[in-house]
């Protein structure tokens, strides 16, 4: 398939600390860990807006399916790098300072149009960090208001068997205040692309 034929919606939250009911929810259940809460910002990016290039062909990583619980060692050997080009009138502008810190959350949805039968369905999945910063990464399978966002921690078979996941990502050029971006607090795009 085409590592160019999704679109890709990003968008930045605002934090639920632990503990917290989530402010879409008050009702709902409480979790010991954080995630996304309000939406304060996001865009969609197709093939116009976003450049994508092989990192690296031959990893032979494995493939791990939250939602599912699967986890298939050894069965993913692409990785692509996505850069999304936002034009700086259109960024989200964080606030806080060092010394009263601000956390956000950034959400990947990856958007593979059905091509009817015709070719096999991309999926798309987004790889770790060893880079961990507070928090767990978190993952959901819907946008229905309020979102059910899960805790994600490395599977069963996996050699880091019930460590936190991080996910990775960088922005360039980097914030003057990166502490306050929230680096390997994201959100999980469920879709993979097998090559």
């Amino acid at each position: 398939g085409d590592a160019r034929n999704v679109v890709f919606r990003l968008a930045i939250y605002d934090d639920v600390p632990p503990g917290m009911p989530h402010p879409l929810d008050p009702l709902g259940p409480i979790t010991n860990y954080s995630r996304p809460g309000i939406p304060l910002w996001e865009q969609y990016f197709d093939l116009t807006r976003f450049t994508v290039r092989p990192y690296g062909t031959s990893t032979m990583e494995g493939w791990y399916d939250p939602a599912t619980g699967v986890y298939q060692p050894q069965s993913d050997f692409t990785c692509w790098q996505y850069n999304f080009l936002i034009d700086a009138a259109d960024a989200f502008v964080q606030q806080g300072t060092p010394e009263d810190e601000v956390t956000y959350w950034l959400s990947v949805d990856a958007i593979v149009p059905d091509l009817g039968g015709t070719a096999p369905q991309a999926e798309f999945g987004w790889k770790t960090s060893i880079s961990h910063w507070q928090d767990d990464a978190v993952w959901r399978t819907d946008m229905m208001p309020p979102p059910a966002w899960n805790e994600l921690w490395y599977p069963l078979g996996h050699p880091l068997y019930g460590e936190s996941i991080d996910l990775a990502f960088a922005i360039t050029p980097e914030p003057a205040t990166v502490a306050l971006l929230g680096a390997g607090l994201a959100g999980l795009a469920l879709r993979r692309r097998r090559r």
